[in-house]
């Protein structure tokens, strides 16, 4: 009998590790896989559907005309500028009711997104050339790259060809192109290092709606928009936006270079070309959530009809700003608050 207990503690000795190793390897993440396209995937979008939270997506050199659809929270990484990793939209980007998105209240019928980073998730994108080719007038918003009620890192991309207003000349306030766009939730996003030119109206839009008046519910999202340079396109009759921040977006505007805005008929868009722009501060309430707006170089050609940094309705601070060419260089306006 003495052996027979010797022997089933033994067992029991044996089987407790096994046991401890067992619940260990079930505690482990799973790790995290990198998807390459084309030599794994033949689309981003094919990449996208595949992974799993967590993954890195790596997109090589080359032009993908496709709308991209960011569904799950992952990393996707192109060569830009070292090479051109080129997102370009489809023939039937203007058209095709699939791109569009009506997730929060807007002024337009629809918004269509080239790059468009679904509710909930949290993404990194960062080296891609990202081009609308230009989309002819129509009644949609047309987005380069757009956060939607999502919370991303936005680095290091090329955001160009978003200029869905008449391009011949003839204003228009209708029609609006945005080259990188943060809208609603209670999100944090960081957008850096990105160069954003030919888009018609704004070219770094954030905020928690476009709709007039602010509905009930709506989330405030927080960005740091730093160190982006945004080039318009000069003297226009079209009326340009640098970064625009919006009912109640906060967060940071910070060593920026916005050049080239010049507006030349004030009576169709009253508010004129803008560097950098606050609207509608007034919703956030108890002086919280402010905006730094420091260290940012603006300039213009001409000081036709055009404003350096505008502040309405807020709190906020301008601080160590560069600003030359302007008609107004700094405007405060508390109309609205």
């Amino acid at each position: 009998m003495p052996k027979i207990l010797r022997c089933c503690q033994s067992a029991k000795m044996l089987v407790l590790p096994v046991l401890l190793l067992f619940v260990s390897v079930l505690d482990r993440p799973l790790r995290a896989t990198t998807r390459r396209v084309p030599n794994d995937h033949a689309t981003i979008s094919a990449a996208i559907t595949a992974a799993s939270d967590g993954d890195t997506i790596r997109v090589f050199a080359g032009t993908r005309i496709e709308h991209v659809n960011v569904t799950k929270s992952v990393v996707l990484i192109g060569s830009w500028p070292d090479t051109a990793t080129t997102i370009q939209a489809p023939t039937d980007f203007t058209t095709n009711s699939a791109y569009r998105y009506q997730t929060q209240p807007t002024l337009f019928d629809a918004r269509a997104a080239l790059v468009h980073i679904a509710p909930g998730t949290t993404v990194v994108i960062q080296g891609f050339i990202v081009d609308g080719t230009e989309p002819p007038a129509s009644d949609v918003a047309f987005t380069g790259i757009l956060v939607d009620a999502a919370s991303a890192t936005v680095k290091r991309n090329k955001v160009m060809g978003f200029l869905p207003s008449d391009t011949s000349g003839t204003p228009s306030t209708s029609f609006s192109g945005r080259g990188i766009e943060v809208l609603g939730g209670n999100t944090e996003s960081l957008i850096d290092s990105n160069t954003v030119l030919t888009c018609q109206r704004f070219h770094i839009l954030v905020s928690s709606t476009d709709f007039d008046p602010l509905p009930a519910g709506a989330l405030f999202p927080k960005v740091t928009v730093s160190r982006n340079t945004i080039t318009g396109l000069g003297q226009s009759k079209l009326g340009q936006k640098g970064i625009w921040f919006n009912y109640g977006a906060y967060g940071k505007i910070n060593n920026n270079t916005v050049s080239l805005l010049d507006y030349t008929i004030s009576a169709v868009e009253p508010e004129r070309a803008s560097a950098i722009v606050v609207k509608h501060g007034e919703y956030r309430t108890g002086g919280k959530s402010r905006i730094l707006i420091s260290g940012n170089t603006v300039t213009a050609t001409t000081s036709n009809n055009n404003k350096g940094i505008f502040i309405e309705g807020s709190v906020d601070s301008v601080v160590s700003n560069t600003i030359s060419g302007f008609r107004w260089n700094v405007q405060v306006d508390d109309e609205d608050s």
